[in-house]
């Protein structure tokens, strides 16, 4: 979360700074637009590098574990292609305002995890299969009763 709210906030910030570059030629927006990258790509690496394939790899039962990580890796990948491709072709049509894309996402993006992840810091693999699956998690007992696997999913979930 701490990710991608860093991430939407200093890029409303660097948008709000080319805008202003771009119409007043203020060469403190722009020494801002670059600091902002530096903060942008700083907040992202302070969890997206290692998420991506960690995430999956805790939510997954080790039965399709290997499956869903070679399809999140696939994902990624081709979503970087198409970025590497319609990048240029908006910034070039929309100049500034095509940031307000990547503005729109950022916000959908926070709204996902806000509502949508499980916090995985705590509890172990098999508990956290237990609050993915329920009763039907395909886990080996480990010797913790339902009551134990209650108090890690009250624990878990957002208020």
């Amino acid at each position: 979360m701490i990710a991608g709210v860093g991430m939407l906030i200093s890029f409303a910030i660097w948008t709000g700074c080319s805008a202003v570059y771009a119409q007043t030629g203020n060469s403190s927006a722009g020494s801002a637009v670059i600091a902002m990258i530096f903060l942008f790509y700083g907040v992202a690496g302070f969890a997206w590098p290692g998420l991506t394939v960690a995430y999956p790899a805790e939510i997954l039962p080790f039965n399709i574990r290997a499956k869903g990580i070679a399809i999140g890796m696939t994902l990624t990948a081709a979503s970087s292609v198409f970025n590497q491709y319609v990048n240029p072709i908006g910034l070039e049509a929309l100049q500034w305002r095509f940031y307000f894309v990547y503005i729109a996402i950022l916000v959908v993006e926070c709204f996902c995890i806000w509502f949508l992840f499980v916090e995985t810091k705590g509890p172990t693999l098999e508990e956290i299969a237990a609050l993915f699956d329920g009763e039907d998690a395909n886990v080996a007992s480990s010797g913790r009763g339902q009551q134990e696997l209650k108090i890690a999913d009250e624990a878990t979930r957002r208020p």
